[in-house]
C-alpha cells in the first residue's frame, strides 16, 4: 500500500496538485525531515518546496515528533493518490490526540503502530473522518466500500474462519461497520437498530444524534452520581412515551455497566461498556426508546448535555455545511485536477458495488448537526 514503492520518473506537468506538493516539501524542511528519495528528483514540486525552505530553516528547524513524521507521511501518500488532505485541523497534534492505547476494532495494543484511516472513503483526510486503527483493521477497511459492506461481511463471516478469509473476526467486522456508520447520515430508526458495539473514538464526528445520545448515556450511567443526569434528561423529554422508555433502557443497561467497575484498567472498562450492548433485551428497549422520540428530541438531549457540561469541551453541535467542512464530498474526497494532469500512481480500484436500478444513486444529505465525543472517550 506504499505509494512510493512504484514511483517512476514523470514530467513536471504530470504531478498532481503541484501547489500542495510544494507545501509538503516546505513542511518537511520546517521540521528537518527529508522527503522520500523518490520525490527529490529534479522537477518534483516536493523537492522544490523542500529546497526553497531548507536554507530558510537551516539550523533552526523544529524537532519532529513521531506524530509529525506520521503526519508528513500521510500527507505525501494522500498527495500521490490525488486525495484531499485538510491540513488546517488534521494536524500532527490532532493525530496525537486521536491515538488510543488499543485499536477500537481489533482491541490490540497500538503503541506507535496506529494507522490513520478514513472512515468514509468518499471523503477527504479530515478531522472527524480519521481514526487510528491497527494495520490489520486498516487493511480490512480498505477492502470495504462502506459501512453496509462491512456489516454484510460481519454477517457472512463465522468465528471459525473469518480471520483466515477476511482478515477480521465477526465481532471485529461488526465494530468496524459501526465505526464507519458514525460518519454517515442515517435515519434515527436505522441508527438505533445498530448495537453500540464500539464507543466513538476521540474526535470522531457522529452525524446521527441517536447514536450520540446512546454513547453519552452509556458513559453517564457508568459513572458515579448518574441519577441527577438521568432525572435531567427525563425532564427534557417531558411527559412523553420516550421518558418511560428511557428509564427502561437505564434499568437494562445499569447492571451490565456495573461489571466494568471491577475492570483492571481503562481499556477493560471500555470493553465492558461496549460488550453490554450485545444484549438482545437491551437492544430491543433501546429501539423502543428511539421509536418513541419525537422529532428533534435527540438533538435536544445532546444540547442539554452540552449546557450541563457533561462532556466538557468535547461536545460540539455544528449546524449546516460546517458539519462536513473540508471533507471534499462533492469530489468524493479527490483533488479536482485539470483533465491533463496525471497522478504519479493510479488510485486503488474501488471495490465492486452491486448493480443499481437507478441511474443516479441518491446520496443521503448530512444531518444538520454533528457530535464530537469528549476526550474521555
Amino acid at each position: 500500500m506504499n505509494a512510493l514503492s512504484n514511483l517512476q520518473p514523470a514530467p513536471v506537468a504530470s504531478y498532481p496538485d503541484p501547489q500542495t506538493g510544494h507545501a509538503i516539501g516546505w513542511d518537511h524542511a520546517r521540521h528537518g525531515v527529508a522527503p522520500p528519495a523518490a520525490l527529490l528528483r529534479e522537477g518534483c514540486p516536493v523537492r522544490a518546496g523542500f529546497v526553497a525552505a531548507r536554507s530558510r530553516f537551516a539550523g533552526r528547524s523544529l524537532r519532529p515528533s513521531p506524530h509529525v513524521r506520521q503526519w508528513l507521511r500521510l500527507r505525501v501518500q494522500a498527495w500521490l493518490h490525488g486525495q484531499v488532505f485538510e491540513d488546517m485541523r488534521l494536524t500532527a497534534n490532532h493525530l496525537r490526540q486521536i491515538c488510543p492505547t488499543h485499536c477500537p476494532v481489533t482491541r490490540e495494543p497500538l503503541g506507535a503502530q496506529g494507522v490513520p484511516t478514513r472512515m468514509r472513503a468518499d471523503a477527504a483526510f479530515a478531522a472527524g473522518n480519521v481514526v487510528m486503527l491497527s494495520a490489520r483493521a486498516a487493511q480490512a477497511r480498505a477492502g470495504a466500500a462502506d459501512w453496509q459492506a462491512a456489516w454484510a461481511l460481519a454477517k457472512q463471516s463465522s468465528a471459525q474462519d473469518s480471520a483466515n478469509t477476511t482478515g477480521l473476526s465477526t465481532a471485529e467486522w461488526a465494530r468496524l461497520a459501526l465505526l464507519m456508520s458514525f460518519t454517515c447520515a442515517l435515519s434515527e430508526q436505522h441508527a438505533a437498530a445498530l448495537p453500540l458495539l464500539v464507543l466513538p473514538p476521540n474526535r470522531l464526528c457522529l452525524f446521527n444524534a441517536t447514536q450520540g445520545v446512546q454513547a453519552l448515556l452509556t458513559r453517564l450511567l457508568a459513572q458515579p452520581g448518574w441519577t441527577p443526569a438521568l432525572r435531567r434528561w427525563a425532564g427534557v423529554l417531558g411527559h412523553t412515551p420516550a421518558r418511560h422508555e428511557l428509564h427502561r433502557v437505564a434499568a437494562a443497561l445499569l447492571p451490565r455497566l456495573l461489571r466494568g467497575n471491577d475492570a483492571a484498567d481503562a481499556q477493560a472498562h471500555r470493553q465492558t461498556l461496549e460488550d453490554a450492548w450485545g444484549c438482545e433485551l437491551l437492544q430491543r428497549r433501546w429501539q423502543a426508546f428511539a421509536d418513541a422520540l419525537r422529532a428533534g428530541q435527540a438533538h435536544a438531549l445532546l444540547d442539554d448535555a452540552r449546557r450541563a457540561g457533561w462532556a466538557g469541551r468535547g461536545l460540539n453541535l455544528v449546524s449546516g455545511e460546517r458539519a462536513t467542512e473540508g471533507w471534499a464530498l462533492p469530489t468524493h474526497g479527490r483533488v479536482a485536477l485539470d483533465e491533463h494532469a496525471l497522478l504519479l500512481t493510479p488510485p486503488a480500484p474501488a471495490p465492486a458495488r452491486p448493480p443499481s436500478t437507478s441511474r443516479t444513486p441518491a446520496r443521503p444529505a448530512p444531518l444538520p448537526m454533528k457530535w464530537q465525543p469528549a476526550p474521555w472517550l
